[in-house]
């Protein structure tokens, strides 16, 4: 509830996807706030549409994938928008920091410095309770000055 809320209070009401079982929630929530989910086949391709979104119309997009294989395979699209100056922003799940050395979720990497150097914010949320905040100062990052990928 929480990030669908944000996004939508934030103006980010478009979303690219890849259905995984530990984000139905989100997606409940997103009918909800009335945030547009388009479901892609592959989290590349979920990237990719983020970008060419915000290409289209200079709004930022976000994609949504799951952690582990989900994530690394939004990379390219990640590092394609940071070359190209495109402003969208990727979230990207992981397990409870409690259970981070368990691999649950195939999170065994460390995401947030794998992608610091192709974007222009990255942010390992630890309270919820701040995933406004964050949404936030990701879309601000991703628009301000130059704009990116967050």
């Amino acid at each position: 509830s929480y990030l669908a809320e944000a996004l939508q209070r934030s103006g980010l009401g478009t979303v690219f996807t890849l259905h995984g079982g530990h984000l139905d929630a989100f997606f409940v929530e997103c009918r909800k706030y009335g945030i547009s989910l388009t479901d892609t086949r592959h989290e590349a391709t979920a990237g990719h549409a983020a970008a060419g979104y915000a290409k289209a119309t200079g709004t930022p997009a976000v994609a949504v994938v799951t952690s582990g294989p989900g994530f690394l395979n939004v990379v390219t699209a990640v590092g394609d928008a940071f070359l190209d100056r495109v402003p969208m922003i990727v979230i990207a799940g992981a397990p409870p920091l409690r259970e981070s050395e368990r691999n649950l979720l195939q999170a065994g990497i460390d995401q947030i410095g794998m992608i610091k150097p192709v974007t222009k914010f990255a942010f390992q949320v630890t309270h919820p309770w701040r995933i406004p905040e964050i949404v936030g100062l990701a879309k601000a990052k991703a628009t301000e000055g130059v704009p990116g990928p967050v």
